[in-house]
Order: structure tokens, then C-alpha cells, then sequence
């Protein structure tokens, strides 16, 4: 399964119809870069809740390290979450500029691209969780080797506590 987001029940998820093998599904690798990133173990609840203050307080970081952010946000999963997982791993890092230097909890990774299908989303929070089971679904009806790895990429001109969130959703491919 894709990734849970929090305040999404499982119903949701469970009732996104069988994938579609004629869907469109653009295969891409992203490019290279440096992102400075931040592991997390957690529930989906407690990410929910915590998601805006991790995010702020490693933005601060990269500032303080000496970096500077040069992209948006990456929320990576590197293993599927399942429905009704009590806990998760999420890797939230920034794209920066210039040489941070990794401190503590926080590492600077080089990324060397990300060859995934992807599709953009621009709807309400809720529905993230159904729009990446439902990009799933399709690219295992296309019969994709799936790595296990995905991402959200979070658009920069998103609001805080906005009704509508803009996102690219990526999951890796072989």
C-alpha cells in the first residue's frame, strides 16, 4: 500500500477501484541533489500532528548549518506504510545550496535521482492517501516492478492550514 496519511481512514484507501493499465503514467528520474534530512519513527497520528513543526524546525537547521534551502519539501517513505500501521519511517529533507554541515539528528544525503511514475495532486489533505493508492493500483496494473520507495514533494506556494494542498506524488520504479 501507498503511504497513509493521517486523517484518512483505511475505508478510503481500501475502496480506491482496481488500477487502470491504461492510465497515464509518466516515468521519470528526478534529478540529482543534496537534500538535508530528518528520520523519523512515528504513527501516522502523532505525523499528522507533529508534520509542520518538523518541517519548520529543519528548515531552521539548514539556515543554521550554514546551508540554504533550494527546493521543496521531500517527504520520503522508504518502505510502503500499511492501513492501520501503528507506526511508519518518514525521511523529511529539503533540497539545499551551499555546504550544510550535518549535525545531530539531521544528515546531508546525496540524492543521485529518483526514477519513479508520478502524478500531480492539487486537492484537499484528505485525499492524498487515495490519490497515491489509486497511482499505485495503476502502475501495478501496468505490471510495474515497484521499488518500495516513495515520495511527496510538496509544492513551495503551499498555505499552512490551506483547504487545498499542492503536491507531486512519486513512487519508485525499477
Amino acid at each position: 500500500l501507498p503511504p497513509a496519511t493521517p486523517g484518512v481512514s483505511a475505508t478510503a484507501v481500501a475502496n480506491v477501484p482496481p488500477g487502470n493499465p491504461a492510465a497515464a503514467l509518466p516515468v521519470k528520474t528526478t534529478a540529482a541533489q543534496s537534500l538535508f534530512v530528518g528520520e523519523y519513527h512515528l504513527s501516522p497520528d502523532a505525523f499528522a500532528e507533529k508534520a509542520m513543526p518538523l518541517a519548520m524546525q529543519l528548515g531552521v537547521s539548514v539556515v543554521k548549518a550554514g546551508g540554504r534551502i533550494a527546493g521543496p519539501m521531500h517527504l520520503i517513505f522508504p518502505q510502503p506504510v500499511a492501513a492501520g500501521a501503528t507506526e511508519m519511517t518518514v525521511r523529511m529533507g529539503f533540497p539545499v545550496a551551499g555546504n550544510p554541515r550535518a549535525n545531530g539528528q539531521f544528515k546531508l544525503v546525496k540524492d543521485r535521482g529518483f526514477k519513479c511514475v508520478w502524478r500531480a495532486y492539487d486537492g484537499p489533505p484528505a485525499g492524498v492517501a487515495a490519490a497515491f493508492a489509486s497511482l499505485h493500483a495503476d502502475a501495478r496494473a501496468k505490471g510495474l516492478a515497484l521499488t518500495g520507495e516513495s515520495r511527496q514533494v510538496i509544492a513551495q506556494d503551499n498555505a499552512p492550514g490551506a483547504a487545498s494542498v499542492k503536491m507531486e506524488l512519486q513512487l519508485g520504479v525499477q
